[in-house]
């Protein structure tokens, strides 16, 4: 082969492959929706989230053993009708969860409510070997913009640390995060990371479809996760798109950052 038709076929092809390279990603992945049978996909990421709920202590040492650093989804706001718990909840429940139909809002004011997540539901998470807590669902603080939620949030997440000695990566919480750092409170000592959803993607219910997130918006949450990160916080993202396009343009965003982030084509996590 001639110096120059080389050039003209391997060169191409090493640019595509770098290129590519963007759309896989196994330093974090997320696999909330997930089974233990499929635990064999998880084995090349370095940190991961499932719901360790539906795992047992084998199962979690598997992953250990793998190097998988496992962070175990805990609802810290809401209560779905599938979970077993679900009865002990149900006089402690607010309104439906838009978009959601089995799920709804916990009153968090309620301390008998925080108690049983924090001394049962977490309890057997930590008692399975898991690495941290991947605390879903503070925008319940969103809806319910009060004093009683506030306090009742920071209590979760304050007893949690202390009991437990895990590191928490907290799921959103726009508001309430927004409201810790206006109080000059230094959000670092309570989470060690905070993950957001859909910054570069969107997710239109209506049409149940994927699709690109308008710039303001967009814009909007990059500047809050970069003051996030200003303040000590560890930065995850998980973004829903097939869109190649859209995947390479997040992921070299990311990177350049130095922000944890996983891609998705399903809003299940499976």
């Amino acid at each position: 082969m001639t110096r120059l038709l080389y050039l003209i076929l391997v060169i191409p092809f090493f640019l595509y492959c770098l290129s590519s390279s963007t759309l896989v990603n196994t330093s974090y992945g997320v696999f909330i929706g997930s089974s233990p049978e499929t635990i064999n996909e998880f084995i090349d990421f370095d940190e991961i989230v499932i719901d360790a709920f539906y795992y047992d202590n084998d199962q979690i040492d598997t992953l250990h053993k793998e190097n998988v650093k496992v962070y175990s989804y805990l609802n810290i706001g809401s209560i779905e009708d599938f979970r077993p718990y679900y009865d002990y909840f149900k006089d402690m429940t607010l309104d439906d969860y838009e978009n959601w139909p089995e799920e709804k809002w916990l009153d968090l004011a309620n301390e008998k409510c925080r108690n049983y997540i924090i001394d049962v539901l977490a309890k057997n998470l930590y008692d399975k070997g898991i690495d941290g807590f991947f605390l879903d669902n503070l925008d319940n603080y969103y809806l319910y913009n009060n004093y009683e939620v506030y306090t009742g949030l920071l209590d979760i997440i304050t007893r949690l640390n202390k009991q437990y000695n895990l590191p928490l990566i907290a799921n959103g919480g726009y508001e309430f995060f927004n409201d810790s750092l206006n109080k000059n409170m230094n959000v670092s000592n309570l989470v060690y990371g905070v993950n957001h959803e859909s910054i570069f993607s969107k997710i239109d219910f209506v049409n149940n479809d994927l699709i690109e997130n308008d710039k303001e918006d967009c814009d909007f949450l990059l500047n809050h996760i970069d003051r996030l990160n200003k303040n000590g916080v560890n930065i995850y993202v998980i973004e829903y798109t097939s869109n190649k396009k859209l995947r390479k343009k997040l992921s070299r965003y990311y990177i350049k950052k130095g922000y944890s982030y996983y891609v998705s084509d399903s809003i299940e996590l499976n």
